[in-house]
């Protein structure tokens, strides 16, 4: 099962944290780990953590590179120089992050570039170039996201349509949007199919539906380890809507076991505690602080992340040592997590 974590434009895990890579720490010093950190090392830990990830937005791995534009958004003018490379990018992935990357930060500079990439091979950029320009202001047809979300023969991009309008928070979307969690695809998969929906009733959240909520609430529960990624999903898409009345749901999926008393897989119950610091309630942390002693690097890349969110300054040295791991995607999980820790307790330029 891969996490749904770290969500653009619809397209799962294209976010900080990716599957399949592993990792050791390397030793870390007596400055990094020890249980006191003055205000001059908290400025210097947050310039370094701002380093790694300009350094990840040039990786040779194109996952790096998309994962690096994400991580970046908080910090306008550090992102806009990411998403100057990922519009030129030769990766699609890439491309369409930078594309909602500036949609998101609202940039009209590149309103230029972008309106190249509608014409891009892939519908993903096409669709993410669409968004970007509508975000911006520009004028711009939005007809084909309608045509990608009823027409498109990939649940997938089907997905990524409905979730960049809602996005758009086109309240007059919302009768497409019906109509595609409606229409069938007897030739799709049903754990895609699923996931799509899942994300329609997301979008039509966003745009003013909010019964919708109920249907993604409904998948925090699976039936089948099948469903488990839907339920990742579901726990993200919670937390990304500010849905506070989920909160008890998230922290019974932080807690649950099964009928053998073991809990659910740490990819899912990281996702939630996610949410739930994004809902206001950190009590989760300590899953994410257990996480980060994994032998699985993507265990510890997805825990110093949520750290960042769910973590406070008590996790800083442990942020700070992983900064020197031997995997370029631990080490830009990390520095995500803990430039976001430090800007949020404003210890920086103090």
């Amino acid at each position: 099962m891969v996490a749904a974590v770290g969500r653009l434009a619809g397209i799962v895990v294209l976010g900080v944290v990716v599957a399949g890579c592993s990792s050791s720490s390397a030793p870390r010093s007596e400055a990094e780990t020890g249980p006191e950190l003055s205000t001059e090392r908290w400025s210097e830990l947050f310039d370094r953590s701002i380093e790694e990830m300009n350094t990840a937005s040039r990786s040779d791995l194109p996952e790096l590179r998309a994962n690096a534009i994400e991580a970046l958004m908080p910090w306008p003018d550090q992102v806009r120089i990411a998403i100057a490379r990922g519009l030129d990018d030769d990766n699609l992935g890439v491309r369409t992050v930078a594309l909602v990357a500036m949609g998101n930060t609202k940039n009209a500079d590149f309103a230029e570039a972008a309106r190249r990439l509608l014409a891009d091979e892939s519908p993903y950029v096409r669709a993410a170039a669409i968004y970007a320009l509508a975000e911006v202001g520009a004028d711009v047809d939005r007809t084909p996201l309608a045509t990608m979300l009823l027409e498109d023969p990939s649940p997938q991009v089907r997905s990524h349509a409905a979730v960049l309008l809602g996005l758009l928070e086109d309240p007059s979307a919302s009768p497409l949007l019906r109509e595609a969690a409606a229409a069938r695809m007897p030739m799709a998969g049903e754990i895609e199919v699923s996931l799509m929906r899942l994300q329609i009733a997301e979008a039509l959240v966003r745009v003013g539906d909010r019964d919708q909520i109920q249907v993604i609430r409904a998948a925090l529960y699976p039936s089948r380890p099948g469903d488990l990624e839907a339920t990742a999903l579901a726990a993200q898409i919670l937390g990304e809507v500010g849905d506070r009345g989920s909160i008890d749901e998230l922290i019974s999926l932080v807690d649950r076991r099964d009928e053998q008393g073991n809990p659910m897989p740490i990819e899912v119950r990281l996702v939630a505690v996610r949410s739930l610091a994004g809902l206001g309630n950190t009590r989760g942390a300590f899953v994410a602080r257990e996480a980060l002693e994994s032998d699985r690097g993507v265990v510890k890349a997805q825990a110093a992340l949520v750290l960042g969110d769910a973590g406070g300054l008590e996790d800083v040295p442990a942020l700070a040592g992983l900064l020197r791991d031997e995997s370029p995607r631990v080490r830009l999980a990390a520095a995500a997590g803990l430039a976001r820790i430090l800007d949020r307790n404003e210890q920086v330029g103090e």
